[in-house]
């Protein structure tokens, strides 16, 4: 890429540096890529020049493609410099249902000396076994040139944590993912269970046998499914704010797994909503 950048004249440079800018721009706004179209077309509109080619949403996809595998190839130099390394792993869905196992890597950075979290990639699970989340995060971090079974290789550094949610598939003491990485490597490794995950769980737990408690989350339930379902006692719940002349804030579902935040949300726009909906 460098080389044949230095072939094209200045503007031409300016001209890819504002599309690489866009394109950027598309994923780290959460955007799909055929969102890049439009805003070139934007910014086209606005004056900019961004001439005839490279506009669609191949071209998007190339752009970020050169752009991962810069980024790529810096936490690759990265690794070389730093001597501990932790490993972070959750497990998510994609929009085609497919298992797939997002894996990240903590350090501190060479240069600013700072602790930075990178995401060394998102690997598609060919079981939800620990075997096959092991296979994942093994190879997640090999593209970031860290070979799990050879934690002593010259100029790599040393795993010493390992940070995942409590399933007995990662926590397994007999052959969970965190046993099948200490085994693997020379050292011990620390196994820390999400300290968020393990907030919301010890929170659940404690409220089970609190009848006052159970039966106030079961009305607040209520009130949510009441107009989070539909979308006609929305608008009319919009309207009588607007008679009031007050903000509202929308009722929102009480999630199992982000239970403590996800209550939180849902008390503030009760409370604040209540002389609306009384």
């Amino acid at each position: 890429m460098d080389r044949a950048l230095a072939k094209v004249n200045q503007s031409e440079v300016e001209r890819y540096e504002k599309l690489f800018n866009t394109a950027y721009a598309v994923v780290k706004n959460n955007r799909p890529f055929s969102d890049y179209s439009f805003m070139c077309d934007i910014q086209i509109k606005n004056g900019m020049q961004l001439g005839n080619d490279h506009l669609g949403r191949d071209a998007c996809v190339n752009f970020l493609t050169a752009i991962s595998k810069v980024l790529s190839d810096k936490t690759k130099e990265h690794m070389k410099l730093v001597r501990f390394i932790s490993i972070m792993s959750d497990g998510s869905t994609d929009s085609s249902v497919t298992e797939q196992e997002s894996v990240l890597i903590r350090y501190v950075h060479p240069e600013t000396h700072q602790p930075i979290t990178t995401h060394a990639s998102i690997e598609n699970l060919e079981s939800a076994t620990a075997d096959g989340v092991y296979a994942a995060i093994k190879s997640g971090v090999s593209k970031c040139g860290i070979n799990l079974g050879n934690n002593e290789a010259e100029g790599q550094p040393k795993i010493v944590c390992v940070n995942m949610d409590g399933a007995a598939v990662n926590m397994g003491a007999k052959n969970g993912v965190a046993k099948q990485i200490n085994d693997q490597v020379n050292n011990k490794v620390i196994v820390m269970h999400c300290v968020a995950h393990k907030l919301e769980l010890g929170i659940l737990d404690a409220v089970k046998d609190v009848v006052y408690l159970k039966k106030f989350e079961d009305e607040l339930k209520r009130i949510c499914k009441f107009y989070s379902f539909s979308p006609k006692r929305r608008v009319e719940l919009k309207n009588l704010a607007k008679i009031f002349y007050e903000d509202l804030l929308m009722h929102t579902e009480i999630k199992a797994v982000r239970w403590v935040s996800s209550k939180s949300r849902t008390l503030k726009a009760v409370c604040q909503d209540l002389h609306i909906t009384a």
